[in-house]
């Protein structure tokens, strides 16, 4: 009767959404990569993930610890004073806006500089610079995400993070039928 009552729960509910997503996103992510590194080769892969290395790294330092703040503060807020949770969910954005805007000024002027000193690859100029922009993208993308989990709303967390890795694997291979994949 208690290990019944065990399954029932909301916490056990979600984390079998949240582990099933993860593990749904984990294969899209893995056929993304293999199908991009067969279709590209050594060298252009190797762009590639100097740029996606690049983004992530750099929407996880402008991101300033926001969006540990939403999953922490809003939930809180949340049950007791959505007022309060909603001028924390305002505030995130901001900085994360603001933060994006700063990150996209340093990007563009600092992509040669980067590409050319530190790499000696002119030709990562161009995707640095769309890293830059990428980041500013995965800053408001897990501010979504990160209010949908202080919410509570793992399934809809799961579907739009399984969605967005599914979406991408389709234009990886839209683009290979249409012989189009490169950079």
């Amino acid at each position: 009767n208690k290990l019944i009552n065990l399954f029932k729960t909301a916490t056990l509910q979600q984390t079998a959404i949240t582990y099933g997503a993860t593990f749904i996103n984990g294969i899209l992510g893995f056929l993304f990569y293999t199908v991009l590194a067969k279709d590209l080769g050594p060298a252009n892969f190797g762009i590639v993930t100097i740029s996606i290395t690049v983004l992530t790294l750099l929407g996880d330092i402008f991101d300033l610890g926001t969006n540990t703040g939403i999953v922490r503060l809003v939930h809180k807020a949340w049950i007791h004073e959505k007022e309060n949770a909603f001028k924390f969910l305002k505030l995130s954005l901001l900085i994360k806006l603001t933060s994006g805007i700063i990150l996209l000024s340093i990007g563009f002027v600092a992509a040669p500089i980067i590409a050319v000193t530190f790499f000696q690859k002119p030709e990562l100029i161009w995707p640095l610079k769309l890293s830059f922009i990428g980041a500013v993208g995965m800053l408001l993308f897990t501010y979504a995400t990160s209010s949908l989990q202080s919410l509570q709303k793992f399934f809809s967390w799961g579907f739009i993070n399984i969605l967005t890795n599914f979406i991408r694997l389709v234009v990886i291979f839209t683009l290979i039928t249409l012989g189009m994949l490169n950079i």
